[in-house]
């Protein structure tokens, strides 16, 4: 444990010196991630294998394994990596299917009459704050390629719920500046095992700045369009194509953003330590979370501003760790599962309109440095 947490000062170390040098030569950057690799190529991998999705998914990439030597499924960027386009099975997690669905509900809560077209979503037993902050009830299975390449980004994971009735809504969700999308990847895991379908990706260049990132998410969001009509597609026929949102980490976040901003079709946004210095998003109309950390030395108090410049009619909620490091909310388990709780509460009441997470989202946490939020 001690040689582990020499490493990540480290790197967190490595990521600020990185960050700097960014600033200094591009005039803009984003200093997170753990591999200091310059960029990350596209995949072309014939022989992709099925992946197993296990408790081991939802800890953060710390940059402590040989980012070339890694096992495959770790989806961490090398000098050269090709771009997957064979078929991949997926793979089955441990949890028991939740319980009958019950009906789907609107934003306002009020239930909405099912049709061919209209199946539910919101389903299993009234949620708690300790099941919510835990792997949830559905059995989790993977897949990494047979769908659409998309020109925005690079390596990706599908991640979804086996055996879950009717249209689930889906996010897309991307990593920071010189970091791989196993950063990220504990969301996948997380969020498929509580309904919803989670795609998680990497970059083109690991360098991309936040407009970059937030293109990227949105290509990501049409893919998972294109899989709802796939045939043979997992996930055909499964994805509400109606209720999608967005998730990003530092300059990720800083592209969720700029995408929801650009987006108003989309139901929810999550921001995690978002880095993009002056943003403002005056037109923003998607409901959005920001989580922020005070020790944060690269993205550090840019949240109080995205909060404030988001209008007041818009739903919106600043989660800040006192004490947190720029990689907090990387993974749904940090702060005792407090940032899973909120971020699937969020997603769980924009995304579907499940107002039983609602009452998650409007009490402050212990450990919190600032807790403000237009939620009632």
């Amino acid at each position: 444990m001690g040689l582990r947490r020499i490493r990540r000062s480290y790197v967190e170390t490595i990521q600020a010196l990185l960050l700097v040098g960014a600033i200094a030569g591009a005039g803009a950057a984003c200093g997170t991630g753990p591999d200091g690799t310059a960029a990350a190529t596209r995949r072309d991998d014939a022989d992709t294998q099925d992946e197993d999705v296990s408790d081991d998914d939802f800890a953060v990439d710390m940059g402590d394994d040989d980012p070339v030597s890694a096992p495959r499924g770790t989806s961490k960027p090398t000098a050269q990596a090709p771009r997957r386009d064979a078929g991949a099975a997926a793979s089955d997690d441990d949890p028991d299917p939740g319980d009958a669905a019950t009906p789907r509900r609107d934003a306002g809560g009020s239930e909405v009459a099912e049709t061919d077209d209209a199946e539910p979503s919101i389903d299993g037993p009234a949620p708690t704050a300790d099941s919510a902050s835990k792997k949830g009830p559905y059995t989790v299975k993977t897949y990494t390629s047979g769908y659409r390449d998309g020109p925005r980004y690079a390596d990706s994971t599908i991640h979804y719920p086996e055996g879950v009735a009717g249209k689930l809504p889906a996010v897309s969700v991307v990593p920071g500046f010189v970091s791989p999308q196993s950063s990220i990847k504990p969301w996948g895991p997380f969020l498929a095992s509580h309904g919803i379908i989670t795609m998680t990706i990497g970059t083109n260049s690991t360098s991309d700045q936040p407009p970059a990132r937030a293109e990227a998410l949105l290509d990501a969001l049409e893919t998972l369009r294109s899989e709802n009509a796939r045939a043979g597609s997992p996930l055909q026929g499964k994805v509400d194509t109606d209720r999608l949102g967005i998730m990003g980490w530092s300059m990720g976040g800083g592209g969720s953003l700029i995408a929801a901003n650009k987006t108003p079709t989309l139901k929810a946004a999550i921001s995690m330590c978002g880095w993009n210095p002056g943003g403002s998003y005056g037109q923003m109309k998607v409901p959005s979370l920001m989580f922020a950390a005070t020790s944060d030395p690269l993205a550090g108090g840019q949240s109080q501003g995205f909060y404030r410049s988001i209008p007041e009619q818009t739903p919106k909620l600043l989660f800040e760790v006192q004490g947190g490091s720029h990689n907090i909310a990387n993974n749904p388990s940090s702060l005792s599962g407090k940032i899973g709780l909120f971020g699937l509460s969020w997603l769980k009441l924009h995304l579907s309109g499940d107002r039983r997470y609602q009452e998650f989202l409007v009490t402050k946490p212990a450990g919190l440095a600032t807790f403000q939020t237009n939620v009632k």
